[in-house]
């Protein structure tokens, strides 16, 4: 889970592990202007997390931890669906 203060409150969002060496993608509108971002995994483990960059469009934002044994999830390949 991806937890964020703002000057005014704070947000809450979901975020899915990129890579092992650390990055994180989650919603842009999640930590716009955040002061802070945490990062809980799974195994309860929470990390301060650091802004890579983001994208309003999209709403994609990119998230840096520095954490190991990270796990990161497997995408399939749309060329291997029948047509």
């Amino acid at each position: 889970s991806i937890s964020c203060t703002h000057p005014g409150g704070s947000s809450t969002g979901t975020g899915v592990i990129l890579s092992s060496e650390g990055y994180v993608v989650t919603n842009a509108h999640v930590v716009d202007g955040a002061q802070s971002v945490t990062v809980q995994l799974t195994d309860n483990r929470t990390f301060q997390a650091s802004l890579v960059g983001s994208d309003e469009i999209s709403d994609l934002a990119v998230l840096y931890i520095s954490a190991e044994d990270l796990i990161p999830a497997v995408f399939g390949d749309s060329s291997l669906l029948p047509p």
